[in-house]
Protein backbone atom coordinates (compact mmCIF):
# COMPACT_ATOMS: atom_id res chain seq x y z
CA UNK A 1 0.00 0.00 0.00
CA UNK A 2 1.45 3.54 -0.51
CA UNK A 3 1.48 6.61 1.79
CA UNK A 4 -0.40 9.61 2.02
CA UNK A 5 1.29 12.65 3.52
CA UNK A 6 -0.84 15.96 4.66
CA UNK A 7 2.17 18.56 4.06
CA UNK A 8 2.17 21.97 4.84
CA UNK A 9 3.46 23.25 1.54
CA UNK A 10 6.49 21.04 -0.21
CA UNK A 11 6.19 18.46 -3.09
CA UNK A 12 7.86 15.49 -1.74
CA UNK A 13 9.98 12.58 -2.60
CA UNK A 14 7.34 10.39 -4.82
CA UNK A 15 8.67 7.42 -2.69
CA UNK A 16 8.92 7.09 1.25
CA UNK A 17 10.48 4.01 2.65
CA UNK A 18 10.50 2.49 -0.53
CA UNK A 19 6.75 2.71 -1.18
CA UNK A 20 4.38 4.63 -3.37
CA UNK A 21 3.43 8.60 -1.73
CA UNK A 22 0.64 10.89 -2.62
CA UNK A 23 1.02 14.11 -1.50
CA UNK A 24 -1.61 16.36 -0.37
CA UNK A 25 -0.45 19.82 -0.18
CA UNK A 26 -2.56 21.51 1.98
CA UNK A 27 -0.60 25.06 2.19
CA UNK A 28 -2.06 28.34 1.82
CA UNK A 29 0.05 31.31 1.31
CA UNK A 30 0.08 33.64 4.34
CA UNK A 31 -2.46 31.65 6.20
CA UNK A 32 -0.74 31.03 10.08
CA UNK A 33 -0.78 28.14 11.84
CA UNK A 34 -4.09 28.76 13.50
CA UNK A 35 -5.67 29.10 10.36
CA UNK A 36 -3.89 25.89 9.12
CA UNK A 37 -4.91 24.06 12.11
CA UNK A 38 -8.61 25.18 11.55
CA UNK A 39 -8.50 23.54 8.15
CA UNK A 40 -7.02 20.62 9.42
CA UNK A 41 -9.79 19.72 11.89
CA UNK A 42 -12.28 20.33 9.10
CA UNK A 43 -10.66 18.10 6.70
CA UNK A 44 -10.39 15.07 9.55
CA UNK A 45 -13.91 15.84 10.67
CA UNK A 46 -14.81 15.37 7.05
CA UNK A 47 -13.01 12.28 6.79
CA UNK A 48 -9.55 12.98 5.24
CA UNK A 49 -6.81 10.75 6.46
CA UNK A 50 -3.03 10.91 6.12
CA UNK A 51 -0.26 8.46 7.21
CA UNK A 52 1.89 11.52 7.80
CA UNK A 53 1.45 15.02 8.71
CA UNK A 54 4.11 17.42 8.32
CA UNK A 55 3.65 20.32 11.16
CA UNK A 56 5.53 24.02 10.36
CA UNK A 57 5.72 24.90 14.22
CA UNK A 58 7.42 28.17 13.99
CA UNK A 59 5.70 30.54 10.97
CA UNK A 60 6.63 34.00 10.09
CA UNK A 61 2.92 34.62 9.10
CA UNK A 62 2.16 34.05 12.98
CA UNK A 63 4.40 36.85 13.79
CA UNK A 64 6.72 35.10 16.31
CA UNK A 65 9.84 37.84 17.21
CA UNK A 66 11.42 36.18 20.45
CA UNK A 67 10.27 33.10 20.85
CA UNK A 68 7.35 30.54 19.53
CA UNK A 69 3.92 31.81 20.91
CA UNK A 70 1.86 30.13 23.37
CA UNK A 71 -0.64 29.95 20.31
CA UNK A 72 2.00 28.02 18.41
CA UNK A 73 2.61 25.81 21.30
CA UNK A 74 -1.04 25.10 21.54
CA UNK A 75 -1.29 24.41 17.68
CA UNK A 76 1.64 21.98 17.47
CA UNK A 77 0.03 19.89 20.44
CA UNK A 78 -3.88 19.90 18.97
CA UNK A 79 -1.94 18.75 15.58
CA UNK A 80 -0.32 16.29 17.27
CA UNK A 81 -3.22 15.20 19.05
CA UNK A 82 -5.16 15.07 15.37
CA UNK A 83 -2.50 12.82 14.29
CA UNK A 84 -2.04 10.67 17.25
CA UNK A 85 -6.35 9.79 16.91
CA UNK A 86 -6.40 8.96 13.58
CA UNK A 87 -3.10 7.07 13.32
CA UNK A 88 -0.66 9.21 11.22
CA UNK A 89 3.37 9.92 12.31
CA UNK A 90 4.03 13.48 12.77
CA UNK A 91 7.33 15.42 11.38
CA UNK A 92 7.76 18.81 12.92
CA UNK A 93 9.20 21.39 10.30
CA UNK A 94 12.12 23.02 12.23
CA UNK A 95 12.78 26.77 11.33
CA UNK A 96 14.03 28.58 8.74
CA UNK A 97 16.28 31.64 8.41
CA UNK A 98 14.39 35.37 9.56
CA UNK A 99 16.83 37.58 7.98
CA UNK A 100 18.55 38.65 4.91
CA UNK A 101 20.84 40.37 7.02
CA UNK A 102 22.28 39.74 10.30
CA UNK A 103 19.67 38.39 12.61
CA UNK A 104 18.93 39.84 15.95
CA UNK A 105 18.40 39.01 19.52
CA UNK A 106 15.17 38.56 19.24
CA UNK A 107 15.00 36.39 15.82
CA UNK A 108 17.53 33.95 17.38
CA UNK A 109 15.65 33.57 20.29
CA UNK A 110 12.78 32.79 18.16
CA UNK A 111 14.24 30.37 15.94
CA UNK A 112 16.24 28.34 18.85
CA UNK A 113 12.85 28.55 21.09
CA UNK A 114 11.22 26.69 18.10
CA UNK A 115 14.17 24.25 17.79
CA UNK A 116 14.36 23.44 21.42
CA UNK A 117 10.46 22.72 21.29
CA UNK A 118 10.74 20.12 17.92
CA UNK A 119 13.72 18.72 19.94
CA UNK A 120 12.23 17.99 23.05
CA UNK A 121 8.38 16.38 21.27
CA UNK A 122 10.95 14.33 19.42
CA UNK A 123 12.16 12.81 22.35
CA UNK A 124 8.72 12.28 24.59
CA UNK A 125 6.29 11.80 21.97
CA UNK A 126 6.62 8.24 20.40
CA UNK A 127 5.98 8.53 16.35
CA UNK A 128 7.45 12.14 15.90
CA UNK A 129 10.85 13.19 14.02
CA UNK A 130 11.77 16.92 13.15
CA UNK A 131 13.03 18.33 10.50
CA UNK A 132 15.84 20.98 10.77
CA UNK A 133 17.34 22.84 7.75
CA UNK A 134 20.63 24.19 8.89
CA UNK A 135 21.78 24.22 5.48
CA UNK A 136 20.02 27.24 4.69
CA UNK A 137 21.53 29.11 7.96
CA UNK A 138 24.52 31.07 7.13
CA UNK A 139 27.38 29.33 8.85
CA UNK A 140 29.46 32.71 9.53
CA UNK A 141 25.83 33.88 11.17
CA UNK A 142 23.28 31.15 11.95
CA UNK A 143 19.49 32.72 11.84
CA UNK A 144 20.99 34.35 8.28
CA UNK A 145 19.76 33.17 5.31
CA UNK A 146 22.57 31.90 2.59
CA UNK A 147 22.13 34.40 0.19
CA UNK A 148 21.66 31.82 -2.75
CA UNK A 149 19.12 30.27 -1.45
CA UNK A 150 16.52 33.42 -0.47
CA UNK A 151 14.19 34.17 -2.56
CA UNK A 152 14.76 37.97 -4.35
CA UNK A 153 16.54 38.49 -0.72
CA UNK A 154 13.26 39.22 1.28
CA UNK A 155 14.73 37.29 4.61
CA UNK A 156 12.34 34.73 4.33
CA UNK A 157 11.56 32.79 1.65
CA UNK A 158 13.10 30.07 0.18
CA UNK A 159 13.72 29.51 -3.46
CA UNK A 160 13.72 26.49 -6.01
CA UNK A 161 17.47 26.16 -5.30
CA UNK A 162 16.76 25.94 -1.38
CA UNK A 163 13.58 23.67 -2.13
CA UNK A 164 15.59 21.04 -4.15
CA UNK A 165 19.14 20.90 -2.60
CA UNK A 166 18.47 21.77 1.02
CA UNK A 167 14.72 21.24 1.91
CA UNK A 168 13.67 17.89 0.01
CA UNK A 169 16.18 16.43 0.89
CA UNK A 170 15.75 17.08 4.45
CA UNK A 171 12.12 16.78 4.61
CA UNK A 172 12.28 13.14 2.82
CA UNK A 173 15.24 11.97 5.46
CA UNK A 174 12.99 13.15 8.43
CA UNK A 175 9.49 11.56 6.62
CA UNK A 176 11.84 7.81 6.32
CA UNK A 177 12.79 8.20 9.94
CA UNK A 178 9.47 8.36 11.19
CA UNK A 179 7.75 5.92 8.70
CA UNK A 180 10.72 3.71 9.60
CA UNK A 181 9.32 2.74 12.90
CA UNK A 182 6.07 1.67 11.94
Amino acid sequence: TGIVAAVERYAIARTLSGKPTAVSNRGVTSQTGSQYLARLVQDVAKGDRFDVLVWQVASPNDGFSSAISQQQIANAHAAIRIAEQIGAHIVLDGPFPMNANTPSGAQLAAINSARAFCAAMDKIRPGISSCFYDGLHDPAQYGKWVAAYNYSGDGLHQNELATTTVILPNLTAALNTVLAGS
